[in-house]
C-alpha cells in the first residue's frame, strides 16, 4: 500500500511538471485511494 501511495504521488508530480514550464514547490498532504484523489499543498503557480 505504501508503494502504491508513493507511486501515485510521483505520477501526479510528474504529470504536473510536464504540463507547465516553471517548477512549483509542493507537498502531498492527503491521498484518498477510495476516491482516486491526491491533495496537494503548493506555492504560487504562474499562469
Amino acid at each position: 500500500m505504501r508503494k502504491f501511495m508513493m507511486a501515485a504521488a510521483i505520477s501526479a508530480f510528474s504529470t504536473v511538471a510536464l504540463a507547465q514550464t516553471a517548477p512549483v514547490d509542493g507537498q502531498v498532504t492527503k491521498i484518498d485511494q477510495a476516491q482516486g484523489k491526491i491533495t496537494l499543498k503548493h506555492g504560487p503557480i504562474k499562469n
